[in-house]
Protein backbone atom coordinates (compact mmCIF):
# COMPACT_ATOMS: atom_id res chain seq x y z
CA UNK A 1 0.00 0.00 0.00
CA UNK A 2 1.55 3.49 -0.88
CA UNK A 3 0.70 6.02 1.66
CA UNK A 4 1.05 9.84 1.16
CA UNK A 5 3.22 11.45 3.59
CA UNK A 6 1.97 14.07 5.80
CA UNK A 7 4.94 16.94 6.12
CA UNK A 8 5.05 20.22 7.80
CA UNK A 9 6.77 23.18 5.95
CA UNK A 10 9.55 23.90 8.38
CA UNK A 11 13.19 23.21 6.74
CA UNK A 12 14.72 21.22 9.94
CA UNK A 13 12.46 18.20 9.02
CA UNK A 14 13.76 14.82 7.26
CA UNK A 15 15.62 15.19 3.98
CA UNK A 16 12.30 13.63 2.64
CA UNK A 17 11.10 17.11 2.50
CA UNK A 18 13.08 17.78 -0.55
CA UNK A 19 11.12 15.13 -2.23
CA UNK A 20 7.44 16.26 -1.42
CA UNK A 21 5.50 17.88 -3.22
CA UNK A 22 2.32 19.07 -1.68
CA UNK A 23 -1.01 17.80 -3.58
CA UNK A 24 1.11 15.24 -6.00
CA UNK A 25 3.14 12.87 -3.73
CA UNK A 26 2.00 14.40 -0.10
CA UNK A 27 0.60 16.53 2.28
CA UNK A 28 2.37 19.87 3.40
CA UNK A 29 1.13 21.72 6.55
CA UNK A 30 2.25 25.14 6.91
CA UNK A 31 2.04 24.71 11.05
CA UNK A 32 4.12 22.17 12.47
CA UNK A 33 2.66 23.36 16.07
CA UNK A 34 -1.28 22.87 14.45
CA UNK A 35 -2.66 19.65 15.31
CA UNK A 36 -5.34 20.35 13.06
CA UNK A 37 -3.64 21.26 10.51
CA UNK A 38 -2.35 17.44 10.67
CA UNK A 39 -5.80 16.16 11.47
CA UNK A 40 -7.76 17.92 8.41
CA UNK A 41 -5.92 16.60 5.33
CA UNK A 42 -5.78 13.04 7.26
CA UNK A 43 -9.52 13.16 7.85
CA UNK A 44 -9.82 14.44 4.49
CA UNK A 45 -8.16 11.48 2.75
CA UNK A 46 -9.89 9.32 4.74
CA UNK A 47 -13.13 10.55 3.15
CA UNK A 48 -12.22 11.38 -0.01
CA UNK A 49 -11.07 8.46 -2.02
CA UNK A 50 -10.98 10.04 -4.74
CA UNK A 51 -8.23 12.45 -3.10
CA UNK A 52 -6.18 9.91 -1.41
CA UNK A 53 -6.28 7.47 -5.00
CA UNK A 54 -4.65 11.07 -6.40
CA UNK A 55 -2.08 11.10 -3.79
CA UNK A 56 -1.54 7.29 -4.28
CA UNK A 57 -0.38 7.34 -7.71
CA UNK A 58 1.66 10.58 -7.34
CA UNK A 59 3.86 8.34 -4.68
CA UNK A 60 4.09 5.50 -7.01
CA UNK A 61 5.21 8.13 -9.63
CA UNK A 62 7.80 9.34 -7.16
CA UNK A 63 9.19 5.77 -5.98
CA UNK A 64 10.18 5.37 -9.48
CA UNK A 65 12.14 8.77 -9.19
CA UNK A 66 13.40 8.79 -6.17
CA UNK A 67 15.01 5.60 -6.33
CA UNK A 68 18.52 4.66 -4.42
CA UNK A 69 20.13 4.37 -7.20
CA UNK A 70 19.04 6.85 -9.31
CA UNK A 71 19.55 9.75 -6.29
CA UNK A 72 23.13 8.48 -5.76
CA UNK A 73 23.77 9.26 -9.07
CA UNK A 74 22.32 12.45 -9.74
CA UNK A 75 24.88 13.03 -6.17
CA UNK A 76 28.23 11.90 -7.96
CA UNK A 77 27.34 13.39 -11.21
CA UNK A 78 27.40 16.80 -8.86
CA UNK A 79 23.60 17.42 -8.98
CA UNK A 80 20.92 17.00 -5.77
CA UNK A 81 18.67 14.23 -5.27
CA UNK A 82 15.63 16.00 -7.02
CA UNK A 83 15.57 15.26 -10.76
CA UNK A 84 15.86 18.42 -12.77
Amino acid sequence: MAIPDNYTAKLYVVPEIAYLQNGVNGIMVADPTDPLAYANPAAHLLNDDAARQQLVRGCQSARNEYTVEKMLNRFTEGGSARPK
